[in-house]
């Protein structure tokens, strides 16, 4: 399982934190292992900072992004921004960046991949118009030029074993992941990547002279050491034991090292090592062996790597808590790995497992404590907290008559087979009834196309100057309505298949402010995440998703809750079949939002709720269209 871990530079036990004091612009962290460590308190005052844009447009960041922007500082770099979609995470992580540009490049960025040409003009308005300011990383074949400020890849890109050999030839001192949820299964290829770099940008080896006095004849000599150390932690301990060359007497010695003394550059490692044999091989002479030390120590001071502050990572996520509560521990490990270092007493300390045994949310009595221990480092603002007046959010729900025929017939026989599940298992989970419910939301789907059709064409009739977003989930739905609205005459595409690349999903996020074309096809998840369609007013939902995460993610797209941006109303309207399972799915989130508030993204879906998912199941399958 992929976790950060530090050990004790003293006595190498793992450093888990017990208690930590602050005494003016020093905090001391008492560990479990009874030693105690110093850490620097950074005090950031706003009126030093630049929240201005540097491309000509004049923007400044909003009052709430300063407070972002002056967090990120005051931990160093080492920070979790959980706001709310929409409150602008890129924007402050860019703006801190650029107040401490020099210190903290070269800097890697990894993102969605439909996202990294919008990271680009991002980082461009508000870090660096530089030419060799950002390099996008395209391919997992691409070379990758030295040089630059930053650099910008892709997640699943940067999981590549070529791509991450030549980004460790890099020396990077500050990794933003945006998406940080993506980071959430600790057993996770892309997790366990992620891990690791941020450990081997953190970690080197040193390689120091070490002087012996021998307790018995007195006799001074010099030998040479060598330890790994982490930049995390601050000063290291190198310990060595030997015998004593005159009198053959065991001896020990420990020696304290700042890390402002620098590591060994890591190309050479492998030489110095053959050198440090060499030098402990007793079938040598003495001269050949001290020889081998004075050429290893001159080789390491010569091409001594300074030791710079630790890597930073700042992790941004509007969705931190999209589904189980378990999935927070590794973005906390990844930043504070000293307090939240095990995932099973993570667990057991602060989450509350449901009836399928899943971690899936804090115990609600130590909810507030748990807040308290993330503070420091995440920082998590909803749209109410930010702005006292937002404009309109609407939802409204179409409900339609299903023509009988052959969909209705196909989706009875779903039905059936899923009333044959139901008498195998009485309490059936997602999983079990996962490809039944994709098929039943493709007929719904289809159901509703020639509605919509006719509903599309009249209302741009009559409001000509709209445009107009239809959220999709299948391939079939979407080309059969895209015939049915004339096709490309009327429509653009944007999903998985017909815009696979992060290029054309943003040409076409772009453009279609201005195209010919008043509607748009957009595949829910492929624009649900980092698509920005503001000048959207109006959506509808043609094929449902089973999360609200998801579905409220997607909506968010087309909102702002800033009225500088936007002040028209945000009008998303869901189509239903009656007598459907989205129908009674509509009934279930309903009565959930009345229970948990207008959002559910962090703390309801139908697919994690056992009792709510099999009551779903039973009303659908008690209905024939």
């Amino acid at each position: 399982m992929p976790k950060l871990t530090f050990k004790c530079p003293i006595c190498e036990k793992q450093l888990v934190l017990v208690k930590e004091y602050s005494i003016g612009t020093v905090k001391l962290n008492q560990y479990k292992c009874g030693h105690i460590f110093s850490k620097p308190v950074h005090c950031i005052d706003k009126n030093d900072l630049d929240f201005t844009s540097v491309d000509g447009s004049n923007k400044k960041a909003r009052i709430y992004q300063e407070t972002g922007v002056q967090f990120i500082l005051e931990t160093d770099f080492n920070a979790i921004i959980g706001d709310q979609m929409r409150l602008g995470k890129t924007p402050q992580s860019l703006l801190a960046l650029k107040n401490r540009f020099a210190e903290r490049t070269p800097c890697l960025i990894l993102v969605r991949s439909a996202n990294l040409w919008q990271w680009i003009r991002e980082f461009k308005t508000w870090t660096s118009v530089l030419p060799n300011g950002i390099y996008p990383i395209i391919g997992s074949k691409a070379w990758i030029p030295p040089g630059f400020r930053c650099y910008i890849i892709s997640m699943d890109t940067f999981s590549r074993p070529a791509v991450l050999e030549q980004l460790k030839q890099i020396p990077f001192k500050l990794v933003i992941a945006d998406e940080a949820h993506s980071f959430k299964n600790t057993d996770s290829n892309r997790s366990q990547t992620l891990t690791d770099f941020i450990t081997f940008l953190n970690t080197g080896e040193e390689i120091r002279e070490l002087k012996f006095t021998c307790s018995r004849c007195n006799h001074e000599w010099a030998e040479l050491g060598k330890r790994k150390y982490d930049k995390r932690i601050g000063n290291t301990v190198i310990s060595k034991s030997t015998r004593c060359p005159r009198c053959d007497n065991y001896c020990y010695v420990n020696q304290q090292h700042k890390q402002t003394d620098g590591g060994v550059e890591p190309k050479l490692v492998p030489q110095i090592d053959k050198l440090l044999a060499l030098g402990n091989d007793k079938s040598t002479t003495e001269h050949e062996r001290q020889l081998a030390l004075s050429k290893a120590l001159e080789l390491a001071e010569k091409n001594k790597v300074p030791v710079s502050k630790p890597c930073g990572l700042v992790l941004l996520s509007g969705t931190i808590l999209k589904n189980r509560a378990e999935e927070t521990f590794v973005p906390l490990n990844l930043c504070d790995p000293e307090k939240f270092n095990s995932l099973d007493r993570y667990r057991q300390e602060w989450l509350t497992q449901d009836l399928k045994g899943k971690w899936s949310n804090i115990k609600s009595y130590r909810l507030e404590e748990w807040k308290r221990n993330v503070a420091p480092i995440m920082l998590r603002r909803e749209w109410t907290d930010v702005y006292s007046d937002i404009p309109k959010l609407n939802r409204t729900f179409t409900v339609i008559e299903a023509e009988k025929g052959h969909l209705t017939a196909a989706y009875n026989v779903i039905l059936d087979k899923m009333d044959l599940k139901l008498a195998k298992k009485c309490v059936p989970s997602y999983w079990d009834m996962a490809e039944d419910l994709m098929e039943l939301r493709r007929i719904c789907g289809l159901m509703k196309v020639m509605y919509v059709g006719d509903y599309l064409q009249e209302l741009l009739e009559q409001n000509g100057g709209q445009r107009y977003a239809v959220g999709l989930h299948h391939e079939a739905v979407r080309d059969v309505l895209f015939q049915k609205l004339d096709g490309s005459a009327n429509c653009l595409k944007l999903d998985g298949s017909s815009t696979p690349s992060s290029s054309d999903k943003d040409y076409v996020m772009r453009s279609f402010e201005t195209s010919e074309q008043k509607i748009l096809l957009i595949g829910m998840l492929a624009g649900g995440i980092g698509m920005d369609f503001h000048y959207v007013n109006n959506v509808l939902i043609l094929e449902r998703q089973w999360s609200a995460a998801d579905e409220e993610q997607f909506e968010a797209r087309f909102f702002n809750p800033d009225k500088s941006i936007k002040t028209a109303p945000t009008n998303v309207e869901y189509i239903l079949v009656k007598g459907s399972i989205e129908a009674f799915f509509y009934e279930m989130v309903e009565t959930k939002r009345r229970i948990f508030g207008q959002t559910l993204g962090s703390k309801w879906s139908v697919t994690q709720d056992t009792a709510s998912f099999s009551d779903l199941i039973r009303q659908a399958t008690s209905t024939r269209l």
